[in-house]
């Protein structure tokens, strides 16, 4: 999949957003099992 920079900002925008009091599970969902872009290892 690929992925473009308008593409990479909107999803950290939306997480920087939405992540206020516990980014890291909603980051986690987000680009580990929604969209992929990192294994579970990565993200840890």
């Amino acid at each position: 999949m690929q992925r473009s920079p308008a593409h990479l900002f909107i999803t950290f925008t939306l997480i920087g957003l939405s992540g206020f009091g516990g980014v890291l599970p909603w980051a986690r969902r987000t680009l580990v099992e929604q969209k992929q872009w990192l294994t579970s290892q990565e993200f840890n």
